[in-house]
């Protein structure tokens, strides 16, 4: 009493509001057989940011109003270590607040400033903002992309996550289980995993931190899945009467198969033609191309025929990725379809009495099956190993401007081997 009395003038004097509160709370939106994590919560007005403790407990086993935990062999143990963090937090906030460090803080940045006391050298560059520079300093647009997306999907996990302190292997953990309980494929999840431990490596390597928390943390390998046709299928979709609307869709994926599964965003990007060839350098791995354009390839082109640049597509749509959406939702609905009844249909609404339902004949069919495809299908042509890695940019031998010297003359050889398979031209067999 003595000493609140003491500080209390000097509170009132200096600061508007309230001391923050710690609480303990229990996640339950990340549970995992049947347990969810603790957290210590720092509560500040109508705004919390939350500290994971590390320990799960099924929700029977949590007293919420006492704070302590119950009905377990170790739950001794687990309260004296969740009531000394808690403590622990509690005296640092106090300690920040009379020094008058917490003025017209939020939540979170109460949070990182607790943090930083704690922890001094693993929390004293923030971890979001770390992530987003790294992410920037990406070659590749695409892979700048892809690391910002694994950020997104961060903080709309946790947007209080911005220290490496607080990147723990239970922080991992718990945002492995809420992507899975989003329905987020695990490819997605693994790869966010994947540029979260590169970032924290690239950390450890510029002795930013010294904590590996990957060391108890495994990532499952993920077996990647088929995304090719075969050549009986290739035939079955080029041979499919499509509706009006998705015959541009289907037209753009053969021109991408005619050119070597060339990828979207270079595709829009192309001006001419010289030759009778398409020299460019893909954006993803910067390396050259030089494709020769065999005549189905030219008719499409002829039929989309931009006005500054070969095709239209980036004249007629916002982006490229407008476009991919656009034609990789066509493409999984080509297939037969059917007229059935709206059950949603009453007399007078504004919604139809049937609508168009399709079965379709590759639900998961994307643009870059092309490429895929047309790697499968060379392959089986005995094509050799090394033109198709010529083909499709890839280093050959472990040299990585085999490309550029490659004999242009093979890849065209094997592009219009794969073309004449497809299209039945001098036979069905290889």
């Amino acid at each position: 009493m003595y000493f609140v009395a003491q500080v209390k003038p000097q509170i009132n004097r200096k600061f508007a509001r309230a001391m923050p509160t710690v609480s303990i709370y229990l996640d339950t939106r990340t549970s995992k057989n049947g347990e969810s994590p603790l957290k210590l919560s720092i509560n500040e007005h109508s705004s919390s940011a939350y500290i994971s403790l590390g320990v799960r407990v099924q929700p029977s086993q949590w007293d919420r109003k006492s704070e302590r935990v119950k009905n377990r062999p170790d739950k001794m143990h687990l309260n004296s270590y969740i009531s000394a963090r808690k403590a622990e937090v509690q005296k640092t906030i106090m300690q920040l607040y009379v020094a008058g460090r917490l003025c017209n803080l939020s939540a979170t940045e109460i949070k990182r400033a607790v943090l930083e006391e704690l922890n001094p050298q693993d929390s004293k560059t923030a971890f979001a903002p770390y992530f987003r520079a790294f992410a920037m300093k990406r070659r590749a647009q695409r892979t700048k992309e892809i690391y910002l997306a694994t950020l997104k999907r961060i903080e709309g996990f946790d947007k209080n996550a911005l220290t490496f302190d607080g990147i723990t292997k239970a922080w991992l953990d718990d945002f492995e289980e809420f992507y899975r309980n989003k329905g987020q494929a695990y490819t997605t999840i693994s790869l966010d995993l994947r540029n979260i431990r590169a970032v924290i490596n690239d950390a450890i390597d510029n002795d930013i931190i010294t904590k590996y928390v990957f060391r108890k943390k495994k990532i499952k390998n993920v077996v990647t899945r088929k995304r090719s046709l075969s050549v009986e299928n290739v035939r079955k979709l080029w041979a499919f009467k499509v509706e009006p609307w998705q015959e541009r869709y289907l037209d753009i994926f053969k021109l991408t198969f005619y050119l070597i599964g060339i990828n979207l965003a270079d595709l829009v990007r192309l001006e001419k033609i010289e030759d009778g060839r398409i020299s460019y350098t893909r954006q993803k791995t910067h390396r050259p191309y030089n494709i020769k354009v065999e005549p189905e390839a030219m008719e499409i082109i002829n039929k989309y025929k931009g006005e500054n640049l070969l095709l239209n597509i980036a004249e007629t749509f916002a982006s490229y990725k407008t476009f991919m959406a656009k034609c990789n939702k066509g493409l999984q609905s080509i297939g037969p379809s059917v007229m059935v009844s709206n059950p949603d249909y009453t007399k007078g609404s504004q919604k139809h009495k049937e609508h168009k339902q399709y079965e379709p004949l590759f639900p998961d069919l994307t643009l870059y099956w092309a490429r895929h495809t047309w790697a499968t299908i060379a392959s089986e042509l005995d094509i050799p190993k090394e033109t198709i890695s010529a083909a499709l940019g890839h280093s050959t031998s472990g040299v990585t401007d085999v490309y550029i010297k490659f004999n242009y003359k093979k890849v065209d050889e094997a592009n219009r081997k794969v073309i004449d398979y497809i299209l039945g031209i001098g036979g069905d067999e290889a």
